[in-house]
C-alpha cells in the first residue's frame, strides 16, 4: 500500500481499517514513553512487600514504528517477592505489550539474587515488548519495601517522556538565512572597499541625506467638549462641535477618543483636521461636558515646515 489516509466513511467495506492502522499513527504521532500529566504511572512504597503504580498514561512504540496507548485510572498494587535470605537482587516494573494477550498491562518482573544483581533484561520480541518505569532493589533478608528501593526509570532511554515526534528540519531555513547574510555582506564590503573610511563617510552620508529635517511629533492629551458647545447643523442634520488647537494642521492624523464609560452611549465621527481645529459630530446634543483623549501624529519634513 504506497498511500494511506483515514477516516472516511465507508461504502459496502471499502473504508474498513483494522488495528495496524491505528498503530501506525500512534507511532508515527509519538516518541515512546510516559506522557507528561498527572501523577506519570509513579512508583512508589505502598507498605510492607507491596509497591503501588499511580494513574497515568503512556504509548509504548515496538518496533520503532507501531504504537499502542495504555491508560491507568486508579492505583495499581503489586506485591513484591519474597526476599533472598542472603543476596540481594533488582525487580523491574514495566509496561508489558503483548502480543497474544492483546494488552499491554503492568508487570513486575522479578531479577537472580545475586553478590552483584542486575536487572533482568527487558524482552522485547515480536510476541512481547517491555517498557521499564521502575526498579525496585531488593536487599537479602528486607521484609518492607521503602521508597529509598524505589529506582525511578521514567526519564531513562528505557522508558522516557512521550512527546510529538513532529519536528521542523530547520537545515534548509538556515541555510536560506546564511546565503542571504553572505550576500548582504559581501555587496556591504564591495561598498567599502578600496578607501574603507571614505566610502563609508559616503554611505552614512547618503542616509543622512535621505531623513535629514524629519520630525516625528505625537500629542496626547486630555481635551473637554463643553455642553454648551454644540451647535445644530441643519444642512446635515446633526449637531457639531469644534476642538482646537495648535497641533492640528491639514497634514495631521487626528483623533478624539471618547471615555470608556461612554462607549455605545453616543456616537461620534471627527470630521478631517482643518488649520487648527477639527469638527467632530454626534446625533443628538450631549447634555454634559465630555472629557476625551486628543491624538494628534505628524510627520514633516523640512520642506513642509520651510
Amino acid at each position: 500500500m504506497a498511500e494511506l489516509s483515514f477516516p472516511f466513511a465507508s461504502i459496502g467495506g471499502d473504508r474498513k481499517i483494522g488495528a495496524e492502522t491505528y498503530q501506525r499513527m500512534f507511532g508515527t504521532m509519538f516518541t515512546p514513553g510516559i506522557f507528561p500529566r498527572e501523577t506519570m504511572l509513579a512508583v512508589s512504597a505502598a507498605g510492607g512487600m507491596q509497591i503501588s503504580v499511580a494513574p497515568g498514561s503512556a504509548v509504548l512504540v515496538r518496533a520503532g514504528t507501531l504504537g499502542y496507548l495504555y491508560f491507568n485510572d486508579a492505583p495499581l498494587r503489586l506485591t513484591v517477592g519474597v526476599a533472598d535470605g542472603v543476596a540481594d537482587r533488582i525487580d523491574q516494573v514495566v509496561l508489558r505489550w503483548s502480543r497474544l494477550g492483546r494488552s499491554v498491562q503492568i508487570a513486575l518482573i522479578q531479577g537472580t539474587p545475586s553478590s552483584t544483581p542486575a536487572a533482568p533484561s527487558l524482552i522485547r520480541t515480536e510476541d512481547t515488548w517491555d517498557m521499564c518505569i521502575a526498579r525496585v532493589h531488593v536487599g537479602a533478608g528486607v521484609i518492607e519495601i521503602t521508597q529509598g528501593m524505589i529506582e525511578d526509570m521514567r526519564q531513562t532511554e528505557q522508558c522516557g517522556i512521550a512527546s510529538s515526534i513532529a519536528q521542523l528540519d530547520s537545515g534548509a531555513f538556515w541555510a536560506q538565512q546564511q546565503d542571504l547574510f553572505d550576500r548582504w555582506f559581501a555587496n556591504l564590503t564591495a561598498k567599502l572597499s578600496g578607501d574603507v573610511a571614505g566610502n563609508l563617510f559616503a554611505y552614512c552620508s547618503d542616509l543622512d541625506s535621505r531623513t535629514d529635517g524629519v520630525r516625528v511629533e505625537i500629542v496626547n492629551k486630555q481635551y473637554t467638549i463643553a455642553a454648551g458647545a454644540w451647535a445644530y447643523n441643519a444642512a446635515e442634520m446633526r449637531y457639531e462641535a469644534r476642538i482646537e488647537d495648535d497641533a492640528l494642521q491639514t497634514y495631521t492624523d487626528a483623533e478624539f477618543q471618547l471615555p470608556d464609560e461612554m462607549s455605545g452611549k453616543i456616537s461620534m465621527i471627527a470630521l478631517r483636521p482643518q488649520t487648527g481645529y477639527m469638527i467632530v459630530h454626534a446625533p443628538a446634543a450631549p447634555t454634559e461636558p465630555i472629557t476625551g483623549t486628543l491624538r494628534v501624529s505628524e510627520v514633516r519634513t523640512a520642506s513642509e515646515e520651510g
